[in-house]
């Protein structure tokens, strides 16, 4: 176990090693097997990577809650995997400070170091397929790429995110483009930190995938979300 702390918060990070893609001394993975992050049809919590997926949340008084179920209710859409997908729900804090809320669900690609994802991206892009229930209709969602080392050499923490607020109760599939894409559709961008080097900084150290929901400013709220089909494209 890694236990992260910073002035907030503490994260107890759960590792899995000896996937046989990934070298047992250093930790990192060395022959991909697949672009695919995690399909969930196993109903366990290992990735594609050979990590444990995991969840966290903060430490406030009362803390947030997430709750992780692996459902047998996957993404019925064309291409989908419907045998099995992840559920994260539980109740978000107010958001008021100075100690912020959070609520994450952790896909890590097992390399201590971070990977670099344009060689598992040829198209240059991450595809997710997400069912809201009605607690997160309506309400924001973020899908991170975080990255390593942190913070950064010049002190700042940062990484690269899309928002995204589901509509409905109905599954769909989201796409989101690497920095650089000058085409229409969603686009990560640098959120927090000084600005860096998308193409020769960040996409060569990208240590996990998390998806998180925000919370209101004033009042506590429920969320559920169900997520499938994790790829890099």
């Amino acid at each position: 176990m890694i236990v992260m702390k910073s002035p907030s918060w503490t994260l107890s990070v759960l590792f899995l090693i000896g996937c046989g893609s990934v070298d047992p001394v250093s930790n990192v993975v060395t022959s991909p097997p697949t672009s695919l992050v995690d399909d969930f049809e196993d109903l366990d919590l290992v990735n594609h990577f050979g990590a444990m997926n995991a969840v966290f949340h903060d430490t406030l008084t009362p803390p947030s809650t997430i709750n992780l179920q692996m459902t047998t209710a996957g993404n019925p859409l064309v291409g989908g995997t419907p045998r099995g997908a992840a559920r994260i729900s539980g109740v978000m804090q107010p958001n008021v400070g100075p100690n912020y809320p959070f609520c994450l669900f952790e896909l890590p690609l097992n390399a201590a170091a971070g990977l670099n994802v344009l060689a598992l991206s040829p198209m240059r892009q991450l595809t997710f397929s997400y069912q809201a229930g009605p607690a997160s209709v309506g309400m924001a969602h973020r899908i991170t790429l975080t990255e390593q080392p942190q913070p950064r050499p010049g002190g700042d923490y940062g990484w690269f995110t899309w928002t995204f607020t589901p509509t409905d109760l109905s599954w769909h599939t989201l796409t989101v483009h690497f920095p650089g894409y000058t085409g229409s559709g969603p686009v990560f961008a640098q959120s927090y930190g000084a600005p860096v080097s998308w193409e020769t900084y960040s996409s060569q150290r990208i240590y996990s995938i998390t998806i998180m929901t925000f919370s209101g400013p004033k009042a506590a709220q429920n969320y559920d979300l169900t997520i499938d089909d994790v790829k890099f494209e």
